[in-house]
């Protein structure tokens, strides 16, 4: 059950979820998957060359809409110690939504696979990675796509990303949108299609 060993891990002062199968996290009873809100907790995910993934059906985009939530006083960190480990997101909204914890990706895939039409508005952003408020991204490494790569503030304001590497990819506007917050670029692959 991974979301019971995500409330677990952050009862822990830090700790490692490593995948040992492709994991979906189901609908709740509204038919909605909101993935798993962390609120604490120092969390290392390593995807070990699988999957996980919200429950796929055509949703708007809704700041909760995440595979991971990452609110104030917890931190995730992301790497893969396999080959193809992913965090996939097919509905409408982001793949990892920071908000007021911090965010590392060394390693791994992070995917929003919906197309929603209108990638320019604010409610389908299809980001892999979106930062806003008090939120810190840290981008070592891994590969990053969606309708934009990365959102930083939007009309939530705030939000701080640095990136030193790895691929951010937009597959229908931007690789990486800056309207609000900041963003400290040392390195890194940005490309659209």
């Amino acid at each position: 059950d991974i979301v019971a060993a995500f409330a677990t891990a952050q009862g822990a002062e830090s700790t490692t979820v490593k995948l040992l199968k492709n994991v979906t996290i189901h609908t709740n009873a509204d038919g909605y998957s909101y993935g798993i809100n962390l609120k604490s907790g120092n969390i290392t995910l390593d995807l070990n060359g699988r999957t996980i993934q919200t429950t796929g059906r055509p949703s708007g985009f809704v700041p909760l809409n995440a595979v991971f939530y990452i609110g104030d006083g917890s931190s995730l960190t992301v790497q893969d110690s396999g080959t193809g480990g992913k965090i996939v997101q097919p509905n409408g909204g982001q793949a990892i939504g920071v908000s007021g914890g911090t965010l590392t990706v060394k390693s791994g895939i992070i995917e929003v696979t919906s197309d929603s039409a209108d990638a320019d508005s604010i409610t389908t952003q299809n980001c892999a990675v979106f930062v806003r408020g008090s939120g810190v991204a840290d981008i070592q490494g891994g590969t990053l796509i969606g309708n934009r790569g990365i959102y930083i503030g939007g009309k939530w304001g705030g939000g701080t990303l640095t990136v030193s590497g790895g691929t951010i990819h937009g597959k229908s506007s931007y690789a990486l949108e800056v309207v609000g917050g900041s963003a400290a670029l040392s390195g890194g692959t940005y490309t659209t299609d």
